[in-house]
């Protein structure tokens, strides 16, 4: 579209300068306009691309996973990429599951599995092991 308004902004000063009253600077001012409309859309849109990068950078910050951890015997806030064997992780309503993780105590809590399974309901999970049958094999636990 740009390209197009470019030509046309020539063509009409082409077209004026052959013409009979070429010497008269009003006869050049409809592609002289839009010379001036393309470099203010231009301008506009550099802007905007500018603000818009800004702004996708600021929620890139916010959005830096955290989560609070047991570590060394205290709770502290990490980044998630910063949690390690060993870490007790802490979650809160609202929060993402950062890791693969087995709970240790928990109460009446559902995770939206959507993502894994494309299971629209929640599925609530416990910390208790279930009981293993005969002749099924041995599952994770602490221990292994």
């Amino acid at each position: 579209v740009i390209v197009l308004l470019l030509c046309a902004a020539v063509a009409s000063i082409v077209v004026n300068a052959l013409g009979q009253k070429s010497h008269l600077l009003l006869s050049y001012t409809t592609g002289m306009a839009i010379f001036i409309i393309v470099l203010i859309n231009a301008g506009i849109a550099a802007w905007t691309e500018h603000k818009a990068d800004g702004a996708l950078e600021a929620l890139t910050k916010m959005s830096q996973p955290s989560i609070t951890v047991v570590r060394g015997g205290k709770e502290v806030v990490v980044q998630v990429p910063t949690i390690v064997r060993g870490d007790v992780v802490l979650l809160n309503v609202g929060d993402v599951v950062p890791a693969d993780l087995r709970l240790v105590e928990a109460a009446d809590v559902k995770v939206s599995e959507m993502a894994l399974t494309g299971e629209p309901d929640d599925v609530a999970k416990t910390w208790k092991n279930k009981p293993r049958r005969e002749g099924e094999p041995e599952k994770l636990t602490p221990e292994n």
